[in-house]
């Protein structure tokens, strides 16, 4: 009955955690920053506020996807702002796609001939390259269609230690894989990697 037991709690946890990976996403792009934060002291026991404004074309969840997950790390998180001791905020400047195109031949093809001519006493005989068969610079077929996200967030992380409040912020800017997907699936690996930074931030000294 024991073993029973264990195996469904093996098998339990197995299914949570890979329930919860999946919502993660992988490879999903970067995010540069404008300024590097070095927070050096946060008080001991940090009571967290976020709240991210948009004035960009494209919805954001982005104030509840970073609360969601700071609680899931066991931060402590609070709705009262000024009940905070470290707050967390900015807004989100933009969210646009950009495509592009490349030809679909990428390396260049050649064709060589030689010709063979004789007029009167002179003998010649000539050598040539050419574009591939068919080749016609305006033909829009001959392209691909290729596209990635890019945003940028401006980020401010305010913190109050020793009675004392101190400002840190910068820009997060971030870019897609090439080719992501949806729109929505972007906005959600964005999302991540914005909360993956603050994370970084914030973490010292729990």
């Amino acid at each position: 009955m024991k073993n029973k037991i264990s195996l469904f709690l093996v098998i339990s946890a197995f299914l949570i955690f890979t329930g919860c990976s999946k919502n993660v996403p992988v490879n999903s792009g970067i995010v540069r920053t404008s300024e590097p934060l070095h927070i050096m002291e946060f008080p001991q026991d940090k009571l967290i506020s976020v709240n991210f404004t948009n004035t960009s074309t494209t919805d954001s969840n982005l104030t509840q996807v970073v609360i969601q997950h700071l609680r899931a790390d066991g931060f402590k998180v609070v709705n009262n702002k000024s009940a905070a001791n470290v707050q967390i905020g900015g807004n989100l400047n933009y969210f646009r796609k950009a495509d592009f195109s490349r030809r679909s031949w990428d390396n260049p093809r050649f064709s060589f001939g030689m010709g063979f001519g004789r007029y009167y006493r002179y003998t010649g005989v000539g050598v040539g390259w050419g574009m591939p068969f068919g080749y016609d610079p305006w033909d829009d077929d001959d392209y691909y269609r290729d596209y990635f996200y890019d945003s940028q967030i401006s980020l401010y992380i305010s913190v109050k230690n020793k009675g004392a409040w101190k400002d840190y912020v910068t820009n997060l800017n971030y870019q897609s894989i090439k080719n992501p997907g949806s729109k929505d699936s972007v906005m959600d690996a964005l999302n991540f990697k914005i909360y993956e930074y603050i994370r970084q931030m914030i973490k010292q000294g729990r």
